[in-house]
């Protein structure tokens, strides 16, 4: 994600790419793609990115991460 890009658009881009891996039977953990999706973006997200992470006590659930960003 580059700076100024719409969080949604990014989304979008991220959810596209789970879908094409599902596709060829590839399967991502929950887990796994929300710390994919947070490693993706921008610098400037920084102190969300740490916000989300500090705050979860359990594993990261993908919904309550995107809701997050939202």
């Amino acid at each position: 994600m580059e700076d100024g890009d719409y969080a949604i658009e990014h989304l979008n881009a991220f959810n596209t790419m789970v879908n094409q891996l599902t596709s060829v039977e590839i399967k991502m953990e929950e887990e796994d793609k929300c710390i994919t999706l947070l490693c993706s973006l921008s610098d400037s997200w920084d102190n969300m990115v740490v916000a989300i992470c500090s705050t979860t006590q359990y594993a990261l659930e993908f919904d309550d991460v995107v809701a997050s960003l939202l």
